[in-house]
């Protein structure tokens, strides 16, 4: 095979994988739009625990230490966020969970759960200043519940029934849980103000932090 024709090849090759690059990130910023245009869409979903479940408390272990009680019976309503950082409309669902953690009313409790590894999740964190709030890594998360998909959001009511679930795309998403959280029937949706308060449980049990992802430490 002769140089020039050898030269062609690598470059029909690197605009090849160019152009395949171009139209992935087309793609992905075309499915962001929509979101955004039409974000009532984005709560349409079948994953996690449906409505009306009741969830057995169940202790998952914090990033930055101590344990969480996540469901069961509680004081307030829970709301739990599932967030990645290599999700980039995730970037934007942080920053309206940081806008219901600022609330002042102390009506809900609120738990961050990041799918990353621990070096990662602290990063992310720092940057999206999460500090005050609850954060736990997904794999030490029940796997029970069945929750892959991130941005991922899911309303519990203190008696720790399931009132609602979906993917949180804008911020009317993650009010509309609030919502049915502090509602006593999880059907209705309320008129609510966002007024959320972040606490951290005291420790009353071990829990199995279950499956770690390659290359990750607990």
């Amino acid at each position: 095979m002769s140089t020039p024709w050898m030269v062609a090849v690598v470059l029909q090759m690197l605009v090849t994988g160019v152009l395949a690059v171009i139209v992935v990130s087309l793609v992905r910023q075309f499915g962001i739009v929509a979101l955004r245009l039409n974000p009532s869409a984005g709560m349409d979903t079948e994953e996690g625990p449906g409505p009306g479940s009741e969830l057995p408390a169940q202790p998952v272990p914090l990033l930055a230490g101590g344990i969480f009680q996540f469901a069961g019976e509680r004081a307030q309503p829970l709301i739990a966020v599932f967030l990645s950082p290599d999700c980039t409309i995730c970037n934007a669902v942080a920053d309206h969970v940081l806008t219901l953690s600022r609330g002042y009313a102390h009506e809900l409790d609120l738990l961050i759960v990041v799918h990353s590894t621990p070096r990662v999740a602290r990063e992310y964190v720092r940057d999206h200043r999460f500090e005050s709030i609850p954060v736990a890594l997904k794999q030490n998360f029940p796997s029970n519940h069945g929750i892959s998909t991130t941005p991922f959001a899911l309303a519990i009511t203190a008696e720790g029934t399931v009132a609602g679930r979906g993917v949180p795309n804008a911020l009317e998403h993650l009010e509309e849980l609030v919502a049915r959280a502090k509602d006593d029937d999880p059907r209705q949706v309320v008129d609510a103000p966002l007024r959320v308060r972040v606490e951290h449980p005291v420790a009353v049990a071990h829990f199995n932090p279950g499956t770690t992802p390659e290359g990750s430490n607990t």
